[in-house]
């Protein structure tokens, strides 16, 4: 990928500059490379962890524009929870400080991110992505947002590229593990995909992302029961993932295992109500009514969820006291990408879709087809 004129040029020898060795750090306060290590794990302690570490850092070094912009990152990036107003504030400052001290600050410009750019903004937020990252070529925080892009706007091959070089440069972080796991199933591997997450889940037992990750692979390959064994060890249940609920699920798993007029209305009425309570059981409701054959259900739910068309919205502002299950992050489309979606991307709907949330233009303008994998539901 070359930066030319503002536009990334994409070709099929491009894009690979990202993998260069890691370069070490020198120089580095041992806290602030701690604080980076927590933000990387993506618990939902972290930005509490490592906020603390960098103001302790701050306190006796005011000028380290690196704590600065590592602490600008955390504070922005956690700005969907509760206190957003406080944490909005706190970050413009230290993005200020940080970008005063180094203009080229990678961190604080990625928290510029969440600011200046909107869930649609695909060429923008890539464009800035690429900037940090030719600075940065190793910054955790970059490439993993790319990641997170290339997935929503259907590249899976060139996400799955950016993410294994993550876990090259970072093997223990779960984020990066969790996320090949998902891709494993996405692309039909599913008993790779079983054995990266049952690893990782025996690891990091009350990690929300990881707990989600594997709730959904079984969910959506014929192990409903599992699934709802996960539901009902209330014991290891994350916070964070309390409104994945009986009352959604039941009914799912009943019509995903058997399918009967019946059963299929239940769920539909069942993921109606809950895609009006949060933008992630809307997401996981829009997969339920794919997988079931529900496509008028599922396009009503997507269309509230992404363009608040319609009349299945989901509830505005999110709950901060369940960050996983209400964040904005939902609203992009990465789960668009998953097998329990199949059905839905084959329906002539979905060309309007991808016209209206702007990936039609990206991808023209980008040179550039989705690759979204063609797997069916088991």
């Amino acid at each position: 990928m070359a930066l030319a004129g503002g536009a990334v040029a994409i070709s099929a020898g491009a894009g690979l500059w990202f993998l260069k060795p890691h370069r070490a750090r020198s120089g580095t306060d041992d806290r602030v490379e701690e604080a980076g290590q927590i933000l990387r794990f993506g618990q939902s302690t972290s930005e509490v962890s490592a906020t603390a570490l960098l103001k302790e850092v701050l306190a006796q070094d005011p000028n380290n524009s690196e704590a600065l912009g590592l602490l600008a990152y955390a504070l922005a990036e956690s700005a969907v929870e509760k206190d957003a107003g406080s944490r909005i504030a706190e970050a413009k400052v230290a993005i200020d400080r940080a970008l005063a001290l180094d203009p080229r600050n990678p961190n604080a410009r990625l928290a510029l991110l969440f600011f200046n750019t909107s869930n649609f903004d695909w060429v923008q937020t890539e464009d800035e992505l690429l900037a940090v990252l030719k600075d940065d070529p190793d910054n955790h925080f970059a490439l993993s947002r790319l990641v997170f892009l290339y997935q929503g706007a259907g590249l899976t091959g060139r996400s799955w590229d950016v993410n294994e070089r993550l876990i090259k440069l970072d093997p223990v972080a779960p984020i990066p593990m969790m996320r090949r796991g998902l891709k494993s199933w996405i692309y039909g591997r599913t008993a790779e995909a079983d054995k990266v997450l049952e690893r990782l889940i025996r690891i990091w037992p009350a990690h929300a992302s990881i707990w989600n990750a594997r709730f959904l692979v079984l969910a959506f390959t014929d192990r409903t029961g599992a699934a709802q064994a996960m539901l009902d060890y209330t014991a290891a249940l994350p916070k964070s993932v309390k409104p994945a609920s009986m009352v959604q699920w039941r009914p799912t798993f009943a019509a995903l295992d058997s399918p009967t007029p019946a059963n299929r209305r239940a769920a539909v009425e069942a993921n109606i109500a809950a895609a009006r309570q949060s933008a992630g059981q809307a997401a996981y409701a829009a997969m339920a009514m794919s997988a079931i054959g529900e496509l008028d259900a599922a396009y009503a739910i997507t269309n509230g969820l992404m363009f608040a068309h319609g009349d299945v919205i989901p509830k505005r502002p999110a709950d901060g006291s369940t960050s996983l299950i209400n964040d904005q992050s939902w609203r992009h489309t990465q789960w668009i990408s998953t097998p329990p979606m199949f059905a839905f991307r084959q329906d002539p709907r979905f060309q309007s879709l991808c016209d209206g949330m702007g990936l039609t233009a990206y991808w023209k303008l980008r040179g550039v087809r989705p690759d979204y994998p063609p797997t069916r539901m088991p």
